[in-house]
């Protein structure tokens, strides 16, 4: 899904996008993500996305591959609706725990 800024500039092609939520997982491999540029790049982007009301997951390969319960468990939250409460997370969970 194409994501685009206030200003309706292109930012990204995410990866994967959770509509509903507002969130956006981004797959990063070190070819592409490692030189300085797309560094600074991925920053600036995820800042923009963050101020446009965003969450933003990054994961690498290495997570997929050895930590794949913990990226399954925070997708499984990131899929929650939030709650209208300020004090509370996605599904109605004390933001605080």
């Amino acid at each position: 899904m194409s994501i685009v800024s206030s200003a309706g500039r292109h930012l990204l092609r995410a990866d994967f996008v959770y509509p509903s939520t507002r969130t956006i997982v981004e797959l990063d491999g070190y070819a592409w993500h490692a030189d300085v540029v797309a560094f600074q790049k991925d920053r600036r982007v995820q800042n923009e996305l963050v101020a446009l009301g965003y969450s933003v997951y990054r994961y690498t390969w290495w997570d997929l591959d050895l930590r794949s319960g913990v990226v399954t468990q925070q997708m499984r939250a990131a899929a929650q609706p939030l709650s209208t409460d300020p004090g509370l997370g996605r599904s109605g969970e004390d933001a605080d725990r």
